[in-house]
């Protein structure tokens, strides 16, 4: 990515195919990583302004349609869930491994 976003030529960059392959193995530990090890909290945030907006409208509110680009493993979908109820809901996510593990979590 570095390379691609300082057009330095002499970097080497990796294969598309091994970018896929390590994020498609990497899928079931992802979360984890993110969360744990990382102490990632992108998608709390994101849940905090849903709050924080219903609270100064005071009325819960309900979308129509939403649509979650990057959606990896769902954790973004999980904490907005009872924002969005039965709205028509997309997600958009290139790796089949992080799809797949957003499947088996929802079947628990």
């Amino acid at each position: 990515m570095l390379a691609t976003l300082t057009k330095d030529s002499g970097m080497e960059r990796a294969a598309n195919s091994y970018v896929r392959s390590l994020f498609d193995e990497y899928a079931e530990g992802f979360e984890s990583s993110l969360v744990d090890d990382l102490k990632y909290v992108g998608f709390e945030l994101v849940r905090a302004a849903f709050d924080r907006s219903e609270a100064e409208e005071k009325k819960k509110k309900k979308y129509a349609r939403t649509l979650d680009v990057g959606c990896g493993t769902g954790l973004l979908g999980e904490q907005v869930r009872t924002y969005i109820g039965g709205a028509k809901r997309g997600c958009v996510e290139r790796r089949e491994g992080q799809i797949e593990t957003q499947r088996a979590k929802r079947r628990r």
